[in-house]
């Protein structure tokens, strides 16, 4: 709701009242129109059609790729179904590629999932690491002569 609009002259004297909702709602439906011939609201006006619930098959206007009719009982049973879809469908997934590997630090031959894995442990490719660096700090010790 939207109070009345007085307008006063500088004397104070009450000059002339303007009814706010009625000018509100001139406004409103002025925007309204020209903003319906923009794009957004040619694409708001474009995309809206009849769409059939499939769980209580009541028929409202939506958007085209709208489910359901939007009741909240319509989109709880909607997502119990899209869960047991989801959970049965990963057990038919197709297991993942398996390469074989050999261990940098300990040759030990190993089945892992990434192609460019190079260590059998996290534990091995620290012991790696820490040995190549631990050779290039002496390495560089005696190059530097100290």
């Amino acid at each position: 709701m939207i109070h009345d609009i007085k307008i006063f002259n500088p004397k104070g004297k009450l000059l002339k009242v303007i009814n706010g909702q009625k000018l509100m709602d001139e406004k409103f439906a002025d925007i309204a129109e020209k903003l319906g011939n923009t794009i957004w609201g040619q694409a708001a006006r474009k995309f809206r059609s009849n769409v059939t619930c499939p769980i209580c098959k009541r028929v409202v206007e939506g958007r085209a790729n709208q489910k359901t009719c939007g009741s909240s009982r319509c989109l709880r049973e909607r997502v119990k179904v899209r869960l047991r879809y989801v959970t049965s469908k990963k057990d038919k997934k197709t297991m993942p590629h398996i390469y074989k590997i050999i261990c940098k630090e300990c040759g030990k031959k190993q089945m892992k999932q990434s192609e460019k894995a190079k260590y059998c442990s996290k534990k091995c490719a620290n012991a790696f690491t820490g040995r190549i660096n631990r050779k290039k700090t002496r390495e560089m010790r005696l190059s530097i002569g100290g």
